[in-house]
């Protein structure tokens, strides 16, 4: 069992200081999905895909980027996120992250309470 908490703690650590090493990105939200890229990328599309929160510690987040594409980045880009670089906007930035939802395209379903 000790050796798995120490495994575990070293695995934390590590992914830790790759996080933290990790170059600017780009987010924003286009009103039907998220877009993401290189903070420096001039004349560069940023990648398309769907962000959920993994973990939220109110003023640090851990965000999870789902590439469209696979072969755009991987599939998964993970979001360290904290409030001391956002102190203004960081309240309307975590609302959007939490509300931000595509509308579904299917056919609309009627309501459960509805009168047939």
């Amino acid at each position: 069992m000790l050796a798995g908490l120490l495994l575990g703690t070293l695995w934390v650590v590590g992914a830790s200081v790759l996080l933290m090493r990790r170059e600017p990105l780009s987010l924003r939200w286009d009103s039907q999905t998220w877009h993401l890229g290189p903070a420096a990328s001039v004349g560069e599309e940023p990648w398309a895909g769907q962000l959920s929160v993994a973990l939220d510690f109110g003023a640090w987040m851990l965000l999870c980027f789902r590439h469209q594409d696979a072969a755009a980045g991987g599939g998964v880009t993970w979001i360290p996120v904290q409030r001391a670089g956002l102190r203004t906007p960081w309240h309307a930035f975590r609302c959007a992250v939490y509300s931000a939802r595509p509308e579904s395209r299917g056919a609309p379903t009627a309501r459960p309470d509805a009168a047939e």
